[in-house]
């Protein structure tokens, strides 16, 4: 008999050996579910109930395609009963959230904002199952005029709460920085409306679309902020010296 040696395959090896045999494979929802059960192992889990249901719903497509493109096979026929239990829980999941997709839909989120509506977890559990508060929209509410009382609920764990700190929690999450690595804040707070989703770089606000009357300085074109609205079009750096100019004058 050939002597093998006692050792495991990971991920990586499993990806190098994939791609020699250039077997295509969604490898972030493999290195997502992969970095979950790690920490399962070790007894220091760092992801919620829902955030695990999430993964594993995840991965149901991948399996499914790698055994009928690259195996050739029926899901069905290899794993058996396991694939009914697994089309269930998918099938549940994406309609769930297509459900809750569509009754967002009625509750007026901010155009630019819905893209940070679909990264929004719930609090209690990290699950993205996020549907608007039925008494909101029984009460013609708008996520964008009344921000300050619309509501998420969890479909997966019932938990309720504002759903605006939500949203601006996971764009603040996107656009975190560390000054001590020599990274700039690229997101504040907005003038116009108040909510902390202007940014920087693009001068525009997510949540209500404010855009700068000036965004360049007409002496050094540098890049202006809100901050240099009230300056007429010049830079800090110019506008004081224009000032300094006139008082001399």
């Amino acid at each position: 008999m050939g002597k093998f040696k006692p050792t495991t395959i990971d991920v990586g090896t499993i990806q190098k050996r994939f791609e020699a045999f250039e077997i295509d494979v969604d490898w972030d929802v493999i290195e997502k579910l992969q970095a979950c059960r790690n920490h399962l192992e070790h007894l220091h889990p760092a992801h919620t109930l829902g955030e695990v249901a999430e993964f594993v719903a995840e991965l149901f497509p991948v399996l499914r395609d790698f055994i009928q493109t690259e195996l050739g096979e029926s899901p069905a026929a290899i794993l058996g009963d396991a694939w009914q239990l697994m089309l269930l829980h998918h099938n549940f999941f994406v309609d769930t959230t297509k459900r809750c997709e569509e009754a967002w839909s009625e509750a007026y989120v901010p155009e630019g904002m819905e893209p940070w509506l679909k990264e929004s977890k719930c609090p209690e559990c990290g699950s993205t199952l996020l549907a608007p508060a039925q008494e909101n929209l029984d009460a013609g509410d708008s996520v964008e005029r009344n921000d300050d009382r619309f509501k998420a609920t969890c479909i997966a764990c019932g938990y309720t709460d504002l759903v605006a700190p939500l949203m601006v929690g996971a764009l603040e999450n996107a656009h975190s920085y560390d000054p001590r690595d020599g990274g700039e804040a690229s997101l504040e707070g907005c003038n116009q409306c108040g909510r902390g989703a202007f940014l920087i770089y693009e001068q525009s606000c997510l949540w209500c679309a404010a855009e700068l009357e000036y965004t360049e300085c007409e002496m050094c074109e540098e890049r202006l902020g809100q901050e240099d609205q009230d300056n007429g079009g010049l830079c800090s750096y110019h506008a004081h010296s224009y000032e300094k100019f006139m008082r001399e004058d």
